[in-house]
């Protein structure tokens, strides 16, 4: 009986071939970033919201320059082209904005001197801003976000030692009305939110200068 004798330079070849093949299907797995066109302005202390396919960068400073600007900049990522829409009705930084049925609002922040309570709202179809009935407290860096199709606002603070990381305040868009809602247990800044099944979750953030790994949960009365 003839002997088969597998030599490792026969296997060699095959055994390039499956890492080469494994590090692909890693490098794949890992997924990929891509460089696109570059937003028309630099600046800091904006807000992004998404509306239609579109993304709104919206308000925020220059780099060096403290006062608040209300430039908005449109990206479509479907011809990787960006172009300049009307701009806030008032100018702020440090805002938040979210989506809510296809209109954008913008909520607080503010100038270089004085926290907002202004609420903008904006159509993408027409262009066009619209001010909206006042938030209660005018905060700097609120963290905002959309639950059962109502905005949901918290933390943030004055700038000059007020601090409202336990302050919850909703904004239903049908009736445009304010209402006040149960506080944070643990009040905090800069913190993590998220919604799931209509339920907001808040994680970690900060308290003082001590970072937290607080979880909350909040669920709207019926």
């Amino acid at each position: 009986m003839s002997r088969i004798d597998f030599a490792p330079r026969t296997l060699a070849p095959f055994a390039v071939l499956i890492l080469m093949l494994a590090g692909a299907a890693g490098a794949y797995a890992q997924g990929s970033w891509s460089i696109l066109s570059t937003s028309p302005t630099a600046r800091a202390n904006t807000a992004l919201a998404s509306a239609g396919g579109m993304l709104y960068v919206i308000g925020g400073n220059f780099h060096g320059n403290s006062s608040s600007i209300g430039l908005v900049e449109s990206y479509n990522p479907s011809t990787n082209i960006w172009m300049t829409r009307a701009p806030l009705p008032q100018a702020s930084q440090q805002l938040s904005a979210v989506q809510i049925n296809g209109t954008i609002y913008a909520v607080g922040g503010g100038t270089a001197t004085s926290a907002l309570n202004t609420l903008q709202a904006y159509n993408p179809a027409t262009n066009t801003w619209t001010l909206k009935a006042p938030m209660p407290t005018a905060r700097y860096s609120p963290v905002a976000v959309v639950a059962g199709g109502k905005l949901y606002v918290m933390s943030g603070g004055s700038g000059y030692g007020a601090d409202y990381g336990h302050l919850v305040e909703a904004y239903d868009s049908v009736t445009n009305t304010w209402s006040t809602k149960a506080p944070i247990p643990t009040p905090r800044h800069n913190f993590g939110i998220g919604v799931i099944d209509g339920k907001i979750y808040t994680v970690g953030g900060g308290i003082g200068l001590a970072p937290t790994q607080r979880t909350d949960r909040f669920l709207e009365a019926k």
